[in-house]
C-alpha cells in the first residue's frame, strides 16, 4: 500500500479507468487499516485505507477520507476488494 508522508494526498477527483500505482495496494493491509480506523476514537488522525491520505476522524463511523461524490475512496475500496463489484463498476463506466 502506498502511504504518503505528512498530509499529502493523491488527487481524489482523478478518474481511475486503468490500475495505476495508487491502485496497487494490498487488500489485506487496506482491510487492516479499515478495521483500525473503525476502532479509533473521534478526533484521532487516521490513514485512509484506499489512498493513504491522513485525516481527522469526525464521527464514530468515519473510516475513509471521502465517501461522497464520483471517485470517492469508500466506493473505490469496495470495488477493488470485491472482484464482482469491480466488474459491475467497469460495466457502468
Amino acid at each position: 500500500m502506498i502511504v504518503p508522508n505528512g498530509d499529502e494526498a493523491y488527487a481524489l477527483s482523478e478518474r481511475y479507468d486503468e490500475p495505476s500505482e495508487a491502485d496497487l495496494f494490498d487488500v489485506d493491509d487496506a482491510q487492516a487499516i479499515k478495521a483500525s480506523n473503525r476502532q479509533a476514537k473521534v478526533g484521532t488522525r487516521v490513514i485512509c485505507p484506499t489512498c493513504g491520505c491522513r485525516f481527522t476522524k469526525r464521527s464514530y463511523q468515519h473510516v475513509f477520507c471521502r465517501s461522497k461524490g464520483r471517485g470517492n475512496c469508500k466506493d473505490r475500496f469496495h470495488n477493488l476488494a470485491s472482484p464482482e463489484r469491480l466488474a459491475r463498476a467497469r460495466a457502468w463506466s
